[in-house]
């Protein structure tokens, strides 16, 4: 399983091998998830994208 993404304030040497039973792969930096999954409330992902709206 490759590691491809992780979420804001996770330290990705101490936090996830802590949790996981196998090394993943890691061939690039993982990119940060949006921080806006993790918090109450609208995404706001029509501003973002206005034409899904339309």
């Amino acid at each position: 399983m490759e590691l491809i993404e992780i979420a804001p304030g996770i330290d990705i040497k101490t936090d996830i091998p802590a949790h996981m039973d196998f090394k993943p792969i890691i061939t690039t930096a993982p990119r940060l998830m949006d921080s806006r999954i993790f918090q109450a409330g609208s995404m706001g992902i029509n501003d973002d994208h206005p034409h899904l709206t339309d």
